[in-house]
């Protein structure tokens, strides 16, 4: 992660990543991207170790933050963004419940049932393009 302080570095940034995309770029990046995902289904953690160590900067260790530390994180925050946090979190929470289709079952007049089924599933992975625009990460 690179934290910029002060504007003039911030200015410098915004022209380099705006000047980024293109044809040709989103190409590239597509194979580097594929790349990158073919290495995180054969190797998995240890391909996402790899990697955040390299655009990161960072070896994660432990991979997985244990409740205990979330817990403790938790409790040194400041109230007023706990709030802004669980109002976030239900507004995204209750949207999202809204987004899930329904499950169905039909039985048909002749002993057939056909049916759709919606189930969470147990892993997803997610990858999020940059392209011009700048996220915030919360640690």
């Amino acid at each position: 992660m690179k934290i910029i302080s002060n504007k003039k570095d911030a200015i410098q940034e915004l022209e380099r990543i705006s000047t980024r995309t293109s044809k040709e770029g989103n190409n590239k990046i597509n194979e580097i991207v594929a790349e990158i995902l073919n290495e995180v289904k054969i190797y998995g953690d240890k391909a996402v170790e790899k990697y955040t160590q390299k655009f990161d900067g960072f070896k994660p260790n432990p991979m997985q933050v244990s409740p205990d530390v979330l817990k403790e994180a938790w409790a040194e925050i400041d109230d007023n963004l706990k709030r802004s946090l669980e109002v976030a979190y239900k507004r995204i929470k209750k949207f999202h419940e809204k987004e899930i289709p329904q499950s169905f079952t039909i039985k048909g007049e002749y002993g057939d049932t056909v049916q759709r089924r919606w189930r969470p599933v147990k892993n997803a992975g997610i990858y999020i393009p940059g392209g011009r625009a700048a996220y915030q990460v919360l640690y």
